[in-house]
């Protein structure tokens, strides 16, 4: 509801139909969007979702994030943690994920391509000297690849193109280096969460990193930091390696929720 009673009702309850929802009847009311909302929203793919208005005091809603389009990228990097943090804050990407790509390190980046193209991608990457291989799929992202390293003058970055019969990519164990050493390691998180979270983390804004969290999720982390089933139960698979799902589940089984 909005302060002149009107209601905003989505065709298709999915999770971003809600959320959307849910900030634009914030916003209407003047109301501060808790960033745990924008990130689902964000994050979660909206499938054929439209909002209809029951009253005609407003005008009818559009939610502003579009039907996700998950796309991988590659680049091999220096150094991973620190790649990690560069692209985490970067808008349409959903995850990131550090490891090595045939023994070379390599950054794995999940991204909406409907919001972040490769092209800024790869200039990205290139102006924070965050890659020293750039992996292409097709000619045309080898082009716009080869367009950007050439405007910023870039003669030490390589092309390769990826090819998923020769090029294994291995997760490293120590991926979200900042994260995983804090107690929000114990909070079951979604992939953006997680690569937020972890570059507030080593910027030294622990608080930042804390306001992703859903009320549910700030209720667990303060447990685990009371109550030693948990911590036993948490320390037992490490939410911060699996996904989200999996770990709700695990900790509901304990009986915990």
């Amino acid at each position: 509801h909005t302060s002149d009673n009107t209601i905003y009702t989505p065709h298709t309850w999915t999770s971003a139909a809600i959320a959307t929802a849910m900030i634009h009847a914030r916003k209407a009311n003047n109301l501060p969007v808790p960033p745990y909302l924008n990130i689902l929203a964000e994050e979660t793919p909206l499938t054929k979702c439209t909002c209809t208005k029951q009253t005609h005091h407003l005008p009818a809603f559009n939610p502003p994030f579009s039907d996700a389009n998950p796309t991988h990228a590659f680049f091999a990097v220096h150094c991973t943690t620190a790649a990690e943090i560069h692209f985490a804050n970067l808008s349409g990407v959903i995850d990131t994920e550090a490891g090595f790509l045939n023994h070379h390190k390599t950054l794995m980046i999940t991204y909406d391509s409907k919001r972040l193209s490769y092209g800024k991608l790869v200039h990205h990457a290139i102006s924070h000297d965050a890659a020293n291989t750039v992996y292409f799929h097709t000619n045309d992202q080898k082009a716009v690849a080869q367009i950007n390293m050439m405007n910023a003058r870039v003669s030490y970055t390589r092309l390769v193109q990826f090819d998923a019969a020769e090029h294994t990519f291995v997760k490293t164990v120590d991926r979200k280096h900042y994260l995983r050493n804090t107690i929000i390691k114990s909070v079951p998180l979604s992939p953006l969460q997680k690569a937020r979270a972890n570059a507030y983390i080593a910027q030294g804004q622990f608080h930042e990193a804390t306001r992703l969290l859903s009320p549910r999720q700030g209720l667990i982390l303060r447990l685990s930091q009371s109550n030693k089933s948990l911590t036993d139960i948490v320390h037992s698979f490490e939410p911060v390696d699996v996904n989200i799902q999996t770990a709700w589940f695990m900790l509901s089984d304990a009986g915990f929720f």
